[in-house]
């Protein structure tokens, strides 16, 4: 079900992005998102490992062009700080039943700076399809494709007496395909949710945003 809507949805921006290109007039209008959303901090089979922090906040600005009425093009930037896995992170020290001393490694995670980015494509359907303009409302499907580099450092003191710091950076791919909904409270300023279905970092297949906009 979830594959048959992310069709849907980029069938219905691609295929109208062709037609209304050449045929819909440009009103050359700006448009900015600031939106939050919540996204796991590790991949699903790490999760059981965390105690808390299993869901982190995500903040994202997205930047679009309406090169007319029905379809814009813009670029998102993203951050948040998740969980990168980390084994035998560090030395856990106890005593036992007969009061023995002992030591322990033990898994943990370093916090990463996890930076979002990439072209995101919406297509406006209360223009196109209800032939409604001006309207409060603003009814879009969404597609996007983008990426996220994670930047963490390791600290490692398991194999000498002093700890190595060591620095490290991974890059995945993400893309997705929704929809949304915004509500303009005046001409330039309004409020939006967002819904989409996709392949996401740490093992997410679906996000949802809420946030506000800002016409210009």
């Amino acid at each position: 079900m979830k594959k048959i809507i992310i069709c849907i949805s980029l069938i219905l921006t691609l295929t109208f992005t062709f037609t209304e290109l050449t045929t819909a007039q440009n009103d050359n209008k700006f448009e900015l998102k600031l939106s939050y959303s919540g996204i796991s901090s590790t991949l699903e089979n790490e999760r059981e490992l965390l105690r808390s922090g299993k869901i982190k906040p995500h903040i994202r600005l997205n930047g679009a062009y309406n090169i007319n009425r029905n379809f814009g093009v813009g670029l998102y930037f993203g951050y948040s700080s998740l969980n990168h896995f980390h084994p035998n992170a560090y030395e856990s020290t106890f005593t036992d039943s007969n009061g023995i001393s002992k030591t322990v490694w033990v898994d943990g995670f370093d916090a990463t700076k996890s930076y979002f980015y990439g072209l995101n494509l919406n297509f406006h359907l209360f223009p196109a399809i209800f032939k409604i303009d001006n309207s409060r409302f603003d009814l879009y499907t969404t597609a996007k494709v983008g990426a996220v580099t994670e930047n963490w450092r390791t600290i490692d003191n398991s194999y000498d007496a002093y700890a190595t710091i060591s620095k490290h950076s991974l890059t995945k791919l993400e893309y997705s395909a929704g929809f949304g909904l915004s509500y303009f409270l005046t001409k330039k300023i309004g409020l939006f949710g967002e819904y989409d279905f996709g392949k996401f970092i740490n093992d997410d297949n679906m996000r949802f945003y809420l946030g506000v906009a800002y016409k210009f």
